[in-house]
């Protein structure tokens, strides 16, 4: 598969859908400690944040679960996951985090490559009758080596978001809501901002980034049960860049459309 360039903005689109896929699909089979669920679909967004450029590619799905405790799954990384009440549950995981290489864009050429490096995650999800809410920590390990800033620790993104399922039935379930980002300083700076170096080696003005709100997106997802196995999956997104996120040099367009559907088969 093809790297997309906006790992966290692009994965994100399938996260609401993919990560409750075994709660849609499993079979009846309570012998089991084992729930696998394997998919791909298409996934289509900005190259990187704040990019006028598009891109589309196809997209793994992949959730294991072991005595709903230990998972694998292509957005929350490996971890394990604890049942703290009735309606919170909480998890932990190492998963791969955000990249963004010159390449992608002319704009880019001297900025320097942003590697995608591994992210430790944290998370609370609530979920009672028809309402979602899920919080999240992410931070980066490592440091980014780029022109001007060598070993900036890579910084940390915490997220919140809600939904409420305006259709729900036992094959079907549509919801519509609201995410938002917010970002610290480190990766303000490593993302958005443009230091004297890059600014000499790109042509773009220096720009210092600092923390605050990344971005809110308004989304709507959907899961259909075809059957005890199969489900299809979607989700799509109008999101808008905030604060130094938008201001930035690096930034070409602060809105965008992101979209993902795909399939998903659980064992």
């Amino acid at each position: 598969m093809k790297q997309l360039g906006w790992w966290v903005g692009m994965m994100v689109l399938a996260a609401g859908a993919q990560v409750r896929a075994e709660e849609a699909t499993a079979p009846d089979n309570k012998d089991s400690n084992w729930s696998v669920t394997l998919g791909a679909g298409v996934v289509s967004g900005p190259k990187y944040p704040g990019a006028s450029k598009r891109e589309t590619g196809l997209m793994p799905i992949v959730n294991v679960t072991y005595r709903d405790m230990f998972f694998l799954d292509s957005m929350r990384g490996l971890g394990v996951q604890y049942p703290v009440s009735e309606h919170w549950s909480a998890y932990a995981s190492i998963a791969a985090g955000d990249e963004r290489k010159e390449k992608d864009d002319n704009r880019l050429k001297g900025l320097g490559d942003i590697k995608a490096r591994a992210t430790f995650n944290l998370g609370a999800e609530w979920e009672k009758d028809r309402w979602k809410l899920g919080v999240s920590l992410s931070r980066r390990m490592g440091k980014d080596d780029l022109p001007g800033q060598t070993g900036r620790k890579g910084g940390m993104l915490t997220s919140i978001e809600g939904s409420y399922a305006v259709v729900q039935t036992q094959q079907t379930e549509v919801s519509v809501g609201l995410s938002a980002t917010h970002m610290n300083k480190a990766y303000a700076e490593t993302f958005f901002g443009v230091n004297a170096r890059q600014a000499s080696q790109s042509g773009l003005r220096s720009f210092e980034a600092k923390g605050g709100l990344r971005d809110v997106e308004l989304f709507i997802e959907g899961k259909h049960q075809l059957d005890k196995h199969w489900s299809l999956l979607g989700r799509v997104g109008v999101s808008k860049l905030r604060g130094d996120a938008a201001r930035s040099p690096i930034t070409q367009k602060s809105r965008s459309v992101s979209a993902f559907f795909g399939a998903a088969y659980t064992f």
